[in-house]
């Protein structure tokens, strides 16, 4: 069964943290998990994640730069407080 990017983004993210837009758009192709008609997929399944993580749709995800790249990690009780 295929799910859209968003909804497997979040398991991606959990199991393997601190990965890059790119790679987690690259994962998601590879198992099946995702599809894109685009011409480019990779860059348009990195695109909605890093448009869903800064417009606030995914509040359990967040990015850091990380030798000047977005990497992202799952967002934790205590990091929700500060």
């Amino acid at each position: 069964m295929r799910h859209g990017f968003k909804s497997v983004v979040r398991d991606l993210v959990r199991a393997h943290p601190g990965l890059s837009s790119d790679e987690y758009a690259q994962m998601a192709l590879d198992k099946g998990l995702a599809t894109s008609d685009s011409r480019n997929p990779v860059f348009s399944l990195q695109s909605t994640l890093r448009k869903e993580v800064r417009e606030r749709r995914m509040p359990d995800v967040i990015a850091r730069k990380v030798d000047g790249k977005l990497h992202f990690f799952r967002q934790t009780k205590t990091q929700l407080l500060l």
